[in-house]
């Protein structure tokens, strides 16, 4: 079995900013869906960003992907680094990390040959990766200051968060939901 295809598909998911005082993002989430499809008929699902950078990196290693057991993880890391020479990061300059290139696009293929790994084995891809370590995942979020609305539009569900105070309402109501 060997990669025989490689469908990048790019996609803008609505994420509408929160208004926070550090900075408001773009109003859609850009990310790439992949897909790897073997020449048995196997099909491996992903998914990583979409930025131009990372999109053109997905784009330029792809081919050279082309015919690699899906189960040859060491090979691929090793063939997109050969596709990115240099590599470098994928982040604005004013970003507080930046993320290597090649890890980006190493790692987005990655993920759809363990989902085909799992689908060819009939195990979770958990499994792959030494097993589960909890049957559940509690929720996550972080807190920021924001303000309460667009300006002309009506405040979102969660309010104005300027002050300490607020802050701290803002989190027990997130642990209360």
């Amino acid at each position: 079995m060997r990669i025989a295809d490689i469908q990048l598909t790019p996609v803008a998911i609505p994420d509408k900013p929160l208004l926070n005082c550090k900075g408001v993002h773009q109003p859609h989430a850009l990310r790439t869906i992949i897909e790897v499809t073997c020449d048995d008929g196997s099909v491996g699902l992903g998914e990583s960003y979409g930025s131009i950078k990372a999109l053109d990196g997905l784009r330029r290693a792809a081919p050279s992907l082309i015919g690699l057991d899906p189960f040859h993880l060491h090979e691929l890391k090793a063939r997109v680094l050969a596709a990115l020479p240099g590599g470098g990061g994928i982040n604005a300059k004013s970003a507080v990390a930046d993320h290597k290139l090649t890890d980006v696009v190493a790692s987005a293929f990655e993920v759809p040959c363990l989902d085909i790994q799992g689908k060819l084995l009939g195990r979770p891809v958990c499994d792959l990766l030494g097993g589960a370590v909890r049957d559940r995942v509690p929720f996550s979020a972080y807190l920021f200051f924001k303000f309460a609305a667009h300006i002309g539009e009506e405040p979102d569900e969660w309010g104005e968060v300027l002050t300490p105070d607020q802050m701290v309402g803002e989190a027990r109501r997130m642990v209360d939901k």
